[in-house]
């Protein structure tokens, strides 16, 4: 307004005006421009009121006369409506506590304002020979309005000022009541922090960016032994003297990457130390606390460092037995000698000691983290018997034994035992397994069980030596006692027989009789002769397949009257084996007659003679050959009806006979057992199995040496 006051001649106050208007209007831009940037919560970037000032400034040059024009429309027009726009969207974002204020009204008239005066102010110009210019300006306006547009602002700006003043006394007004609140909520904050910084159990050290304590609670007063005094104001040092990265100040923690839960000792007052758990957090400017790891540069941002300890005295004292506890459970865990392996859910394996190291012949290296069926598989694995499967299902104990072959080839056999494996809560989270090596125990098991087998049969033959010894005294007695009776009545019937005449033949026969009975017990009297007297050998080196031979000719007649095929395989070139002919005929004959009665409808007797050297199966708990002895081997084989399995145990027993009635006396197995026994042989005679029909297979074992 001042260049219409002015004269025309006054060029320097004319310049003063125009700078007053574009600073003025640049002023309005700006307040404009910040006001949106509050109502947006964004920065509005001022690119455009920097350029709109660029052309203003080349305008005052280029078109000197029409300066007050282009302010005008470049700074006046733009800052209006800036202003009005930033008026209603500051309101628009702050309408709720604007209208409990009771500026609705203020800011709405406002901004209607700040709108008509960029129109006014910023598109009404002095006249000039452009377009815009030539159409509205101030004679145009006066002439259809009826009043100078400079006098319509000035009285357009008058309520414009007083309802912004308004609006700043309220605004004031209520920033004033926001601060003594604030203030309020602050000193309240700070009783309440106070309250909890005194009964916080971790010690707090509040330090400057310059490394000084600015605040401590009372725990690292008690903690240290240091009264407040003695801390306030001193370098964080006088605490940790022996971390000069803790005492050197911010910049060095800063560069070192951070410390956060950070093991140390802290300084006593007394020059004790104390072991804590640091943790250091950065208080930045803008209120925030930061951990301290990660950081990088802060720059003025930095307040200082709050440093939190926490005394871990009890927890070291635990830790140290929780360390010697689990030393000395990890040394009893691998001096056990039985193998132990732990095993998760999934059939990982977690841990294994030395014995099962050794088993498997791996490192525990090379054994933990794989799965439990590639170490030391039981066989049981993907299978429902799957140990783990079984303990996860609910099975408290698992049970079995498994042969494994051991790093040289060899077999172990291992008694596997499986228990689950639970956490601190008692969840089941895997199974514990421990194998236990029982080979030689299997080994000394099998031995005891050979011994007790051994000795079994050794005190049967004890009993069976001792009861034929009875036996055979009794029947020597028995037959010396009884054979001279028995030939006088022998005698008599004979007597009598030929003082009988013809025409009595009732009595002939009946003396016929008596004379066949008297034979018969005479023959038994003798078998009882030959029982008794099985201790008298004559020893002399003689030739198997001539002794068998020399048996089967004894026994030819049976044969053929029997109908029963003989055949002899008999092995050329045996060597000759010490014996009694005479007994060991008897035995042949003896074993040949009993088949020949168990075919009495004919059959085929088969003859076998052959070497061998003994093995451990053909021992069979006998003592009386031992392995790898050279033997003879005589075999009979019939095609009879065998012996009942119940009979078996019996056959060997004096006077136990299947054909009672039948002339059998029960004592022929018996004399053949013991002339066997006194060669130091063996016999052996079982039925044939059924693959190769019916019949008994007798076998005579005597040694060649």
């Amino acid at each position: 307004q001042l260049q219409i006051l002015l004269r025309p001649q006054s060029t320097s106050l004319v310049y003063i005006a125009l700078a007053a208007l574009a600073v003025t209007n640049v002023y309005l831009c700006e307040f404009g421009r910040n006001l949106i940037c509050l109502a947006t919560g964004r920065l509005c970037k001022c690119t455009i009121i920097i350029a709109l000032e660029v052309l203003f400034i080349i305008s005052v040059f280029v078109f000197r006369e029409q300066a007050n024009t282009w302010a005008r429309y470049l700074l006046a027009f733009p800052g209006g409506v800036l202003s009005s726009a930033g008026i209603f969207l500051y309101y628009r974002s702050e309408k709720e506590g604007l209208d409990k204020a009771g500026l609705r009204l203020y800011f709405l008239a406002a901004g209607s304002l700040f709108g008509v005066y960029a129109l006014l102010e910023g598109l009404v110009v002095p006249a000039a020979s452009f377009p815009r210019a030539s159409f509205l300006n101030y004679k145009t306006f006066s002439a259809f309005f009826g009043v100078p547009v400079q006098l319509l602002c000035g009285l357009w700006a008058v309520p414009a000022a007083w309802i912004i003043y308004h609006i700043l006394k309220t605004v004031d007004a209520q920033t004033q009541e926001n601060i003594r609140k604030a203030l309020h909520e602050a000193e309240e904050a700070n009783t309440y922090m106070d309250a909890i910084i005194k009964a916080m159990s971790d010690s707090l050290i509040v330090v400057s960016s310059e490394g000084k304590i600015m605040r401590v609670n009372k725990t690292i007063l008690d903690l240290s032994g240091h009264a407040l005094d003695e801390l306030v104001g001193q370098s964080i040092a006088v605490l940790f003297p022996y971390k000069p990265l803790l005492a050197s100040g911010i910049g060095v923690i800063i560069q070192r990457g951070g410390l956060t839960n950070y093991e140390t000792m802290l300084c006593t007052k007394n020059r004790g130390t104390i072991p804590v758990l640091l943790s250091i957090a950065v208080l930045k400017a803008d209120g925030k606390v930061k951990p301290l790891a990660g950081l990088e540069n802060y720059g003025d941002e930095i307040l200082g460092v709050l440093y939190l300890a926490k005394d871990i005295t009890e927890l070291k004292r635990a830790e140290e037995k929780i360390k010697l506890a689990y030393a000395e459970l990890s040394q009893i865990f691998n001096t056990i000698t039985a193998g132990l392996r732990v095993v998760d859910k999934h059939g990982y394996i977690l841990r294994v000691n030395n014995a099962f190291s050794d088993f498997a012949g791996l490192s525990k290296d090379e054994i933990v983290g794989r799965k439990c069926r590639e170490v030391m598989s039981a066989g049981r694995c993907d299978t429902p018997s799957c140990v783990l499967k079984l303990i996860i299902e609910g099975h408290g104990h698992v049970e079995f034994e498994v042969e494994k072959k051991d790093a040289e080839g060899g077999k172990k056999i291992f008694h596997v035992v499986g228990a689950p494996y639970r956490d601190g809560e008692g969840n089941v989270i895997g199974v514990l397994e421990e194998f236990k090596d029982i080979t030689k125990l299997k080994e000394a098991e099998q031995s005891l069980k050979l011994a007790y087998e051994q000795l079994k049969s050794a005190q049967e033959q004890l009993i069976q030596t001792a009861k034929m010894n009875v036996i055979g005294s009794l029947a020597s007695g028995v037959a010396h006692e009884v054979k001279n009776p028995l030939a006088i009545i022998l005698q008599g019937v004979d007597f009598l027989k030929r003082k009988i005449s013809a025409e009595e033949q009732n009595v002939v026969l009946t003396l016929s009789y008596m004379s066949d009975a008297v034979r018969r017990a005479d023959a038994i009297i003798k078998g009882l002769l030959d029982f008794s007297n099985v201790t008298e050998l004559v020893m002399a080196r003689q030739d198997i397949n001539d002794l068998v031979k020399a048996a089967l000719l004894l026994v030819k007649h049976e044969l053929d009257k029997h109908h029963i095929e003989m055949v002899t395989r008999l092995e050329q070139g045996i060597l000759q084996v010490m014996m009694d002919r005479n007994k060991m005929e008897q035995v042949l004959v003896n074993l040949a007659l009993n088949a020949v009665y168990a075919m009495p409808n004919g059959g085929r007797l088969i003859i076998k003679t052959y070497t061998k050297d003994m093995s451990a199966a053909d021992i069979n708990m006998d003592e009386t050959l031992a392995p790898e002895t050279k033997i003879a081997v005589i075999e009979i084989e019939d095609t009879g009806f065998g012996i009942p399995q119940e009979f078996m145990d019996k056959i060997f027993d004096p006077f136990f006979t299947t054909r009672r009635g039948q002339g059998g006396t029960g004592i022929g197995l018996s004399v053949v057992l013991s002339v066997i026994k006194m060669h130091r042989g063996k016999i052996e005679i079982r039925n044939k199995p059924p693959e190769q029909g019916p019949g008994v297979l007798a076998k005579v074992m005597l040694p060649i040496s």
